[in-house]
């Protein structure tokens, strides 16, 4: 623990010396205040993530086209009778990304029927060179709904290293935070407290009974007095209450002294955290300067490593065989499509909409979908078109079917 004091004194930028610490700091070394802050940082900085993830529809390709079977119903809709699909999506992503590092999805059938459930507790049983096994899986506070192990092959276990991970960083870092923060807002009561000394002409003295009389007086009188706004003290003959300050002008410094410490600390806390989880700082502080920079920044290294890496992937190998994803090349698969997470304001991407329709990246149905819109139910609308800004140098034969995509009826 005198390492840790130690360390925790220095980032508050004052002088130490290797000496043991006293009982007195040893004490709020090892209170933690119930305040973990760096649990906070972490819970908001996650949050974040979840929401964009609950945004984020998982689409199921088979052979390229998009299927709408069981599969698609289970993650986007209703996984469980018990939990609507951003429920489920919002506890598993806070046991993968803060509690856990890993979260595990059961497929149980009954009836008929298969759910998707997140496991409470498991555990883990690896086997190298062959199927991890999971034993002990317990459901909504019961072991019962899954009784026997299952197999790697029969569920949906999705992993962050939390070895080598930003995770562990951050729980090494929790006890650190929790301490210093204990310390600058223990400092910040001292200074803003009421403080009194007692004054006796005597000591206390007398038959038990006496001696009892005045202790009780003491913490009883004196206490309710002391943290009464309206009340009567009686005083006995030699006693005199004397009040501590020091002074209005070190009084207010140091309670604002305090005040700053414990911003900073909660400012240096969001930031780690927000570095460790790959979110930009300024996004977290309500920073609008350089929003899309951002906004794209954080997609696509906070969002998409998990959305893509994690749960897509996940997904794709436990819904599909190695021949399916070959056949198809590699167009039978799972994705977690991230285009919707940002709003859209279909008069501020007017632009961007006839660029992009008018170079063939997308065609009408495909942008009135990131727009919101209803497909238009015409087979012109899911065709590609090219401007004649757009259309290839070489004419011909090019240039006529151009002319007659452009041809086509506007949105």
């Amino acid at each position: 623990m005198a390492i840790i004091r130690q360390r925790i004194i220095d980032w508050l930028g004052n002088v130490v010396s290797d000496t043991n610490p006293t009982p007195a700091e040893t004490q709020v070394i090892d209170d933690l205040a119930a305040c973990q802050w760096m649990e906070v940082a972490r819970a908001v900085m996650v949050s974040y993530v979840v929401a964009a993830i609950q945004r984020s529809e998982i689409v199921f390709r088979t052979d390229g086209q998009r299927s709408y079977g069981r599969d698609a119903w289970l993650w986007n809709v209703s996984p469980n009778p018990n939990q609507s699909r951003a429920e489920f999506m919002s506890c598993l992503l806070m046991r993968l990304l803060k509690d856990r590092g890993d979260a595990l999805v059961v497929p149980v059938k009954r009836r008929g029927l298969t759910h998707l459930y997140l496991a409470d507790g498991f555990t883990p049983e690896p086997h190298p060179g062959g199927r991890d096994v999971f034993a002990n899986i317990c459901i909504e506070g019961s072991t019962e709904v899954v009784r026997r192990s299952l197999t790697a092959d029969d569920v949906y276990y999705f992993r962050i290293d939390s070895d080598s991970s930003w995770m562990q960083l951050m729980r090494n870092m929790d006890a650190l935070y929790d301490q210093l923060g204990t310390s600058v807002a223990q400092a910040l009561i001292d200074s803003n407290g009421r403080k009194f000394v007692l004054h006796l002409e005597q000591d206390i003295n007398g038959t038990e009974q006496q001696r009892k009389a005045i202790e009780n007086y003491i913490k009883g009188n004196l206490r309710s007095f002391v943290r009464s706004s309206n009340v009567v003290l009686p005083m006995y003959r030699g006693m005199n209450l004397e009040r501590m300050s020091a002074g209005p002008t070190g009084a207010v410094s140091s309670v604002n002294a305090a005040t700053a410490q414990t911003t900073q600390i909660r400012k240096d806390m969001f930031d780690t955290a927000a570095a460790c989880c790959r979110i930009p700082a300024a996004f977290l502080e309500g920073n609008t300067n350089n929003f899309e920079q951002l906004l794209e920044s954080f997609l696509t290294f906070a969002v998409d490593p998990i959305a893509k890496g994690v749960i897509a992937e996940e997904i794709t190998r436990k819904t599909f065989t190695q021949s399916q994803w070959s056949a198809s090349n590699g167009e039978t698969s799972v994705t977690v499509d991230t285009t919707h997470v940002r709003h859209v304001d279909l008069f501020g991407v007017a632009d961007k909409v006839a660029k992009l329709i008018g170079s063939s990246v997308e065609s009408p149905n495909e942008i009135r979908k990131f727009t919101g819109q209803e497909p238009i139910p015409k087979p012109w609308a899911d065709e590609y078109q090219m401007t004649k800004n757009n259309e290839a140098a070489g004419g011909g034969e090019n240039n006529a079917n151009q002319t007659s995509a452009n041809a086509a009826p506007s949105l």
